[in-house]
């Protein structure tokens, strides 16, 4: 210890019960500023100040927090003290016997921070704090093991290594062994160990091992599925501000997952994860010394967000804009890119939380869906902080390199609809294709898909699970419609799901709003024709009761468990017939309430459609409505046959968005027919 053992003293209880990297830092670092004896910061001051760190992570001070939290603060000291930190590096490269200060080393290294980058020297000072029996480095090896980081990639060896560090009574390493059982990294995989792993994290209060017992719990991994405890745990991890936990909190809120359904908590939760992300990213960039000591010519250090969601995640290349100095970084990285000046103040834009991701972060990379604008992919992120492949969603939009505008339209549609009702499907950020330069939206990933590949599973759930999912979309088209915006191409294959309770509206890449939208004049529209509202076809523009119908036609699907017939073949005939009438066939014994409501929402008259807000209000209401469950019930049993008789449809190719003329559909054709 220092010679200042009565301010540390003073303030020993703040940094031990600080969950706030931010405020450990200014607690920590305040002990210095408040001591003369490191005014003139010489270097015997560095070496207090460097024993003092390790002094504290030792004593678990600073435990769970990301490895190169140390880093961190000093670095924020050094800026208070507008000190050069190659003093840092000259201390640590004469300390051979301080296991955490060969840590401190290796990630200097590492990072390529205050040095030049080396990986093999990395990996080598992780190696003498392992000899140094420091559980720390055992982990950090077995990472380097895991990634190929100065070594040859070696998954069996990274199992071994964390599995040291788990021995040695490591939180981290733990949750790590847990990982590698999860998901059959460098050993057998055993989702049942995973969970012992993760419940051994949790109990010695790593805040992403609890995080993990709540996924094994909701998912019914190596253990019962059991979505109350999910939620208990989800919340525990949460209360240590994990930002992961969080928003499984507002997913479980949102979607009445192991709880009772809130909007309002829903909204509170996200919007607590939003700050917490922010102070996470802040943390770095807002105290960023390499803006003084690298050259221009030199990357600015990269920082990881540990973003979700189920996924959760901003990558290894985000920058924060939470604060002045943050900010000023910020849109000199931005300047650098390669990217058009509109996508360029989008993310200098200070309500947005948008990363930029490095094509190469991404693993695992498989095609989910294919539309007539856009490709979808799945894809894994790993999280450094939390330890755990993140997936992803990457939507690829065709030609995005040369149709940039409307890129950006869809990007900051989901940016400004986020912004203002964070329940709604998060986009984390931007990517390009190296090779054809077209841009990858970075955003949530929906474990279940898109809702027209499960309607059959969907049409087999009890009513009040199907009334969550049908209020879920209702509630996610009432966002849109209360920023008088329009969706445009609602239909099953853009609804995703999260589980079969939880349900996204995604795909904003035709949304508009109403007062364009009026004005609008085109020889045809966008769309997949079933879900087109009659008045559309008539040359008519696009309003909120137009995505009512539609909505509609999503009620006939999830009620018989199938897509809306439709043979491309005979379009012409089939949008003649919808503008004269034709609608889904009611069979018999379907359930009156829920007919009358369909009925309304596909009316001729858009007019006398209910609204997004009564439809929504009507599922609130026949969720509590033990008469109502009853009579969907009963009517559930009745239709069985027909929910399971088999229909042969080509999902992929009869129902993508697409170009229709008018000059061949809706009532434009009827002088054509009968001339």
């Amino acid at each position: 210890m220092s010679n200042y053992n009565n301010l540390f003293e003073n303030q020993q209880k703040k940094i031990a019960s600080s969950l706030d990297i931010t405020q450990l830092a200014n607690n920590n670092a305040q002990l210095y500023l408040e001591d003369k004896k490191f005014q003139d910061f010489s270097q015997d001051s560095i070496n207090e100040i460097v024993k003092e760190m390790c002094y504290l992570h030792k004593e678990n001070k600073v435990k769970y927090k990301n490895p190169c939290l140390m880093l961190d603060l000093l670095e924020q000291f050094l800026i208070k003290r507008k000190q050069n930190p190659v003093n840092i590096i000259n201390f640590c490269l004469n300390d051979q016997i301080n296991p955490m200060v060969q840590i401190i080393l290796a990630d200097c290294y590492r990072f390529g921070k205050w040095i030049e980058k080396d990986e093999h020297k990395a990996f080598s000072y992780y190696q003498k704090s392992a000899g140094m029996e420091c559980a720390l480095g055992f982990n950090e090896i077995g990472f380097c093991y895991f990634f190929g980081i100065g070594v040859e990639k070696d998954e069996h060896k990274a199992f071994i290594y964390v599995q040291k560090s788990a021995e040695m009574g490591s939180a981290n390493g733990t949750t790590a062994v847990g990982y590698c059982y999860h998901y059959g990294i460098g050993v057998e995989k055993d989702e049942h160990k995973a969970f012992i792993y993760y419940q051994k994290a949790a109990e010695m209060g790593r805040p992403n091992g609890t995080y993990n017992v709540g996924f094994c719990y909701q998912y019914g991994i190596g253990v019962e599925k059991d979505e109350n405890k999910a939620f208990i745990y989800y919340r525990k991890s949460a209360e240590m501000k994990d930002a992961c936990g969080m928003s499984r909190v507002a997913e479980c809120y949102r979607n009445g997952i192991g709880v009772i359904r809130d909007l309002d908590k829903a909204k509170y939760w996200y919007q607590r994860k939003i700050l917490r992300l922010a102070d996470e990213m802040g943390e770095k960039t807002s105290h960023t010394i390499s803006s003084t000591y690298h050259s221009e010519e030199e990357e600015v250090p990269s920082n990881s967000n540990n973003n979700n969601g189920g996924g959760s995640n901003g990558g290894s290349n985000s920058r924060s804009n939470n604060n002045g100095n943050g900010r000023t970084i910020k849109n000199e990285w931005v300047h650098n890119l390669e990217i058009e000046d509109d996508l360029k103040k989008i993310f200098i834009e200070s309500k947005y939380q948008l990363s930029w991701f490095s094509f190469d972060e991404f693993k695992n990379i498989e095609m989910i869906g294919r539309g007539g604008f856009a490709t979808v992919y799945r894809a894994e992120w790993f999280d450094k902080i939390q330890y755990l492949n993140r997936p992803v969603a990457l939507k690829l939009l065709h030609e995005s390199n040369n149709y940039c505008k409307e890129f950006i339209r869809e990007l900051k549609a989901y940016c400004d609809i986020g912004h203002k009702d964070p329940t709604f499907l998060r986009c984390f950020g931007v990517s390009k294709d190296k090779n054809s330069k077209d841009y990858f939206l970075v955003m949530e990933y929906a474990v279940e898909g898109c809702l027209r590949k499960n309607l059959r599973a969907i049409a087999q759930m009890d009513w009040r699970d199907k009334l969550n999912l049908l209020q879920c979309i209702a509630s996610d088209l009432l966002i849109i419609h209360s920023q008088d915006l329009i969706h445009r191409d609602l239909h099953s294959g853009n609804i995703l799901l999260n589980s079969f309770k939880s349900a996204y509206i995604a795909d904003l890449g035709l949304l508009i709003t109403t007062n364009i939208a009026s004005k609008s004049n085109s020889d045809g529209i966008y769309g997949v024709l079933p879900y087109i509202a009659p008045e559309v076809l008539n040359k008519q523009p696009y309003t909120k009761e137009s995505d009512i119908y539609s909505f509609s036609i999503i009620m006939w699907e999830i009620l018989y468990g199938k897509p809306v017939p439709f043979e491309q073949k005979l379009e012409l005939q089939f949008q003649l017939q919808v503008f004269n009438g034709l609608r889904p066939h009611i069979y018999e014994n379907t359930a009156i309430c829920y007919t009358n409501l369909m009925k309304k929402c596909w009316n001729m008259n858009p007019k006398k459609r209910p609204t997004a807000k009564e439809i929504y209000d009507t599922f609130a209401e026949w969720q509590n409505n033990e008469t109502i469950l009853l009579e969907l019930s009963e009517s559930d049993k009745k239709l069985e046959k027909i929910k399971n008789k088999y229909v042969q449809i080509d999902i992929d190719s009869d129902y993508r968005s697409r170009f229709i003329s008018f000059n061949s559909s809706g009532y434009a054709l009827l002088d054509d027919l009968f001339l």
